[in-house]
């Protein structure tokens, strides 16, 4: 498959114009690696922050199985060297693509274009139940 053929059928960057990047997944049990490349349907990569040497990057992506399970990724890396480099990952993994929409409750910034991406709406809950 060539690379014009793979920007076709890849979603865009929710966030601007990178690819996205392949994962694999090495099980411990022997069992064969996972590879989620052909599984992305959405994803945005940014940062936050004044320059990019001191702000926080972020990387949202959304993976859609072929035996109906979602999983949803938010990676944050800080890049201000006296915060040690630190990062926190995030996961969900749900049959129930309506979870999805809530997981990205801290960096709004790009969740309409990414719940686009996958036909789903952004939607804000203000207020509470009574």
């Amino acid at each position: 498959m060539t690379t014009s053929t793979l920007s076709r059928i890849l979603p865009t960057n929710a966030a601007g114009e990178q690819m996205p990047t392949m994962h694999e997944i090495i099980p411990g049990d022997g069992q064969p690696i996972i590879k989620l490349f052909g599984w992305l349907r959405s994803f945005a990569d940014y940062d936050l922050g004044p320059s990019p040497k001191d702000s926080t990057h972020i990387t949202q992506e959304i993976f859609e199985s072929n035996d109906g399970w979602w999983l949803v990724f938010e990676v944050r890396r800080e890049r201000n060297v006296a915060l040690d480099n630190r990062v926190q990952c995030r996961l969900l993994k749900t049959q129930n693509k309506d979870e999805i929409p809530a997981f990205f409750n801290l960096y709004r910034t790009h969740a309409r274009a990414l719940l686009a991406q996958i036909d789903m709406a952004y939607v804000v809950h203000i207020g509470g139940d009574e």
